[in-house]
C-alpha cells in the first residue's frame, strides 16, 4: 500500500469542541504560531486553540492516534456577514505534503458548500508560491494582498451572495452620503 495512501487512512478530521482538544496532545513540529517545539510551546498553542473556542471560533483538527497533528480556525467574517474566514491553518512539519491539509481544508469545505469562504494568508518565507498554488487548487481566488475568496459552486447560491453584496454596497453608499464622506 502507498506509504501515503496508508498515513491519510490514519488521520481522523472533524469540528472540535472544549473537551474533545483538552484530551488531544499535540504533536512536535508546529512552526507557525508557536516559538518552539518543546513542551511549553505545544501547551501555548492549545492556550491559543482553547481560547479561540470560547471566543466563538471553530477549531478543526487533524488527528493521528489522539495526537493533532493539524488545525485550522475560522471564524465569522465580519466584513461580510454570514460568511466565514480562514484565520489560521496548519500541518506539523514532518506531516506536511502528505494530503493532510487538503483533507482539512476539504473537511470544512464540505460542510460550508454555500457560504462565502476567506482566507488569510501568512506563508512562511519561501513558501508564498506553493500556498496559494495549493488555495487556488481549492477554488480560492485573490480578492486582495493577503486575502483570498472562494464563492458556492452552486449557482443560485451564488446569486443569492451577489444580491447579498450588492444590497451591503447599496447601504454603505448610503451611509457614506449620511456621513458626508466622499469616497
Amino acid at each position: 500500500m502507498d506509504e501515503k495512501y496508508k498515513f491519510k487512512s490514519q488521520i481522523t478530521i472533524k469540528k472540535l469542541d472544549i473537551e474533545q482538544l483538552e484530551k488531544l496532545k499535540v504533536a512536535e513540529g508546529f512552526t507557525r504560531w508557536i516559538g518552539s517545539t518543546n513542551e511549553k510551546s505545544k501547551e501555548e498553542l492549545k492556550h491559543v486553540l482553547f481560547s479561540r473556542l470560547m471566543g466563538g471560533a471553530e477549531v478543526w483538527g487533524a488527528i493521528i492516534n489522539n495526537t493533532l497533528v493539524g488545525f485550522m480556525i475560522v471564524s465569522s467574517w465580519t466584513a461580510l456577514p454570514g460568511a466565514k474566514i480562514i484565520d489560521a491553518i496548519e500541518v506539523v512539519k514532518h506531516c506536511r505534503g502528505k494530503g493532510i491539509g487538503s483533507k482539512l481544508l476539504n473537511s470544512f469545505l464540505n460542510e460550508y458548500q454555500d457560504s462565502v469562504i476567506g482566507l488569510l494568508l501568512y506563508p512562511e518565507t519561501g513558501y508564498e508560491d506553493k500556498l496559494i498554488k495549493f488555495y487556488k487548487k481549492h477554488g480560492f481566488e485573490d480578492l486582495e494582498e493577503g486575502i483570498m475568496i472562494r464563492f458556492p459552486s452552486k449557482p443560485e447560491k451564488l446569486k443569492v451572495w451577489v444580491k447579498y453584496i450588492q444590497d451591503l454596497r447599496n447601504l454603505y453608499d448610503r451611509l457614506l452620503k449620511i456621513i458626508r464622506v466622499e469616497t
